[in-house]
């Protein structure tokens, strides 16, 4: 039986809006634990999942580190730090990418990924933790699934964009199980399956969000390069950018939204070397996501 498909929105902070320069606008507060993927993102594509998942060729599996946050986004060179990464890679055969992809997709439910909380991990292998990265291949193209089984939840992604998450409920063992047939040296998967202390309440997944009193400034604008390439072949476009502003006006997180991808690269540059006078919430300055349309024009 197909997953029952649930469209549920993430609880969000106060929509604020401003303009700085090449145009900032819009901020969502986060608190001090953690960040998330900011409320535009909902993540939530139940039909391309469940096509993407039927019949996968075949899979590989690796454990995951670093910036566990919004893995599907491309970050640029400087931000290249902020990116998850994956080690100690597996090769699943058909069969046993298969046996993976039945068990994630018995869930009841499909839910929108931005409920998977944000996390850093160490790529230590003496520190790891029951995080994994399974890349399912099929129809020529891949389909990620992170495997938190700190939370009992899998979260799916396509390169850049966020497909949806799932509980892992009682198919949890079935699926570290199967991790265990195929990664048989990892150390971590000898011993019994991690269990969070409690199932998460679906607002738990959420984040602790407030409404900011005042928007960052920006007080250094860096205008990007034009690509030549765009250039000779007279191309204009706007490129979305969404950064996180610390409580230290510098930019923290910084990822592409939507745009031309002839200017990825060169909004990701400028914005990145950005500085605000930071947002605030009775009178200390806090974190908070901020959207950078940056226009690329031949004038």
């Amino acid at each position: 039986m197909r997953p029952r498909t649930k469209r549920a929105l993430p609880r969000t902070a106060a929509w604020l809006a401003a303009t700085f320069g090449l145009a900032l606008a819009a901020a969502t507060a986060v608190s001090a634990r953690g960040y998330h993927p900011p409320a535009g993102f909902i993540g939530y594509e139940p039909d391309s999942l469940l096509e993407r998942l039927e019949k996968p060729d075949s899979a590989d599996i690796a454990r995951a580190c670093g910036n566990i946050a919004a893995p599907w986004a491309y970050r640029g060179r400087l931000g290249r730090l902020n990116s998850m990464r994956s080690y100690g890679r597996h090769h699943a055969d058909g069969a046993e990418a298969r046996r993976l992809a039945d068990f994630l997709m018995r869930a009841t439910t499909i839910d929108t990924a931005t409920k998977v909380p944000s996390t850093s991990l160490p790529c230590d292998p003496a520190q790891a933790k029951p995080v994994y990265l399974v890349s399912f291949h099929g129809r020529g193209r891949d389909t990620f699934a992170l495997l938190r089984f700190d939370l009992a939840a899998a979260q799916f992604f396509d390169a850049e964009e966020p497909l949806g998450m799932v509980r892992m409920g009682a198919d949890g063992d079935s699926l570290w199980a199967t991790l265990r047939d195929v990664v048989d040296d990892d150390p971590l998967l000898r011993g019994d399956r991690p269990h969070p202390a409690a199932e998460p309440a679906a607002v738990s997944f959420t984040g602790d969000f407030t409404s900011a009193y005042s928007l960052p400034e920006a007080i250094k604008k860096v205008r990007p390069s034009y690509p030549a390439i765009a250039r000779a072949r007279e191309i204009e476009g706007l490129v979305t950018i969404q950064a996180l502003v610390g409580s230290d006006g510098a930019v923290k997180d910084a990822f592409v939204v939507s745009g031309h991808p002839v200017f990825r690269d060169d909004a990701l540059e400028a914005v990145w070397q950005w500085r605000f006078k930071a947002a605030s919430h009775h009178g200390e300055p806090i974190a908070v996501w901020v959207i950078v349309p940056v226009n690329f024009t031949l004038q």
